[in-house]
């Protein structure tokens, strides 16, 4: 399978190209029915194409992304139903639903123990080329031993936008403190530090 997505954005296109060889060389299989299904965790499955190889045993894939899924994981299944090696499959997870590139920064890159981290992240609808507006944005901060100090749930404004604080313990230990942005599938980290002087 060539071009197998990991991500489809919902009412959108997909495309990829499928080669049929025989299991144990390199023999291509022409004129061989294709299936591909589309199948969600709890056993859902809707087939999104059905074709035939050609003469080289090559298959141009095309199928509408549905525009609703019961869950965003799904798994990509490509079915060859062949004359002498019978049923031969493929599967991959894809995620569907809108991917985000998210920019995180903050103030400065380092703090001491008692000062406040200001967070601010700039998310992007990739697919859309556009701002990722009005998006629920999780933002966690954590300790240099992976403790959680923060966890908050955020909404992007209608720029993309989304900012928090938070407010280092007066006590808090010295080292590499991992911030961390998640929007959909994508996740976002930067890395402060913070030295008690």
């Amino acid at each position: 399978i060539l071009g197998a997505p990991n991500y489809l954005a919902p009412e959108s296109k997909g495309s990829l190209l499928v080669q049929l060889h025989a299991p144990y060389s390199r023999e291509r299989l022409p004129n061989t029915r294709v299936r591909v299904t589309l199948q969600a965790p709890n056993g859902e499955m809707h087939e999104l194409f059905a074709g035939q190889t050609d003469k080289e045993g090559l298959l141009h894939v095309t199928f509408d992304v549905p525009a609703t899924v019961s869950d965003p994981n799904q798994v990509l299944t490509v079915i060859a139903d062949t004359t002498n090696y019978g049923q031969l499959q493929t599967s991959q997870e894809v995620y569907i639903g809108r991917v985000y590139n998210v920019l995180l920064s903050t103030d400065k890159p380092v703090y001491q123990p008692g000062q406040v981290i200001y967070l601010r992240t700039l998310a992007l609808d990739t697919t859309g080329l556009k701002a990722a507006q009005e998006q629920p944005l999780v933002l966690t901060v954590a300790d240099p031993a992976g403790n959680k100090l923060m966890r908050k749930t955020l909404t992007t404004s209608a720029f993309g936008i989304a900012a928090t604080d938070f407010q280092l313990d007066s006590q808090a230990v010295s080292g590499d403190y991992v911030l961390t942005a998640e929007m959909g599938p994508v996740t976002s980290s930067r890395t402060i530090e913070v030295h008690n002087i």
